[in-house]
C-alpha cells in the first residue's frame, strides 16, 4: 500500500512535488508492505511483541519505511528523517546499485542521508557487507562513525539490534555479526605515496 497517512510530512511534500511534475510513480518511497503497520508508531511504548517483530521485518524489506517512520536524527531533540529531492535521488541511486555521490549546499543533510543508509545496510538490509568510510580528516571520520552510532542509539530499545558482547562499536570499526556486516574507516593519507599504497 501507499502510506499516505504517514506522520513524516517531508515524504508527503516530496511526493506532491513529483506528482505536480507529472511523474506517474511519484509515491514509491511511501510504500508499506505490511498494511497492519499503517497506524502503528514504532516508538509507542505499548507495542506488542508481534508489532515489534513486524516493524523489524518491514525495516529489513523496506529502507523507505526505516527512513520515513523509524529513523530519528539528533538535533533540537529527536526529529524525523527529512526527505528532499537531493537525498531521495541519492538513496534511490544507492539502492539501485549506481555509484553515486551527493553535491548539495551545506547543512542540507548529506552526511545524515549517508549515515542513515549506512545504518540501514548494516543492521537491516546488508548481508556479509563491508562499508568503508573516507573523509578529508580523521576527526571527520570519527564524527561520521558517531553519526551512524547516534542513529542506532536514537531507536527504540527493541530495535537496537547490536549484540554488545560480540559486536564491535569503536571509532575504527562497527560490526553486526548476526548479518556479517562491518563499517570500517580509512584515515586520510598525508602523502601521494601513502595514498597510492
Amino acid at each position: 500500500m501507499i502510506h499516505y497517512n504517514t506522520k513524516n510530512v517531508s515524504f508527503l511534500k516530496v511526493a506532491k512535488i513529483l506528482k505536480d511534475k507529472g511523474i506517474k510513480n511519484y509515491a514509491f518511497f511511501l510504500v508499506l508492505y505490511d498494511e497492519s503497520l499503517a497506524d502503528v508508531d514504532p516508538y509507542d511504548e505499548d507495542l506488542t511483541d508481534d508489532q515489534k517483530n513486524r516493524i523489524i521485518i518491514e525495516c529489513t524489506k523496506n529502507p523507505w519505511y526505516f527512513l520515513r517512520e523509524v529513523c530519528k536524527i539528533s538535533g533540537s531533540g529527536l526529529v524525523p528523517y527529512n526527505l528532499h529531492l537531493g537525498n531521495l535521488a541519492f538513496t534511490w541511486a544507492v539502492l539501485n546499485n549506481f555509484n553515486t555521490y551527493m553535491v548539495l549546499p551545506r547543512q542540507n543533510g548529506k552526511t545524515t542521508a549517508a549515515a542513515a543508509l549506512i545504518y540501514w545496510f548494516t543492521y537491516f538490509g546488508g548481508y556479509n557487507t563491508e562499508q568503508m568510510l573516507f573523509a578529508n580528516s580523521n576527526r571527520n571520520l570519527i564524527n561520521n562513525m558517531g553519526r551512524v552510532r547516534n542513529i542506532r542509539e536514537n531507536l527504540p530499545q527493541y530495535m537496537q539490534l547490536m549484540d554488545r558482547r560480540n559486536d564491535r562499536d569503536g571509532s575504527e570499526m562497527i560490526t553486526f555479526k548476526s548479518l556479517g556486516n562491518k563499517i570500517l574507516k580509512q584515515a586520510p593519507k598525508r602523502s601521494e605515496e601513502g595514498a597510492d599504497s
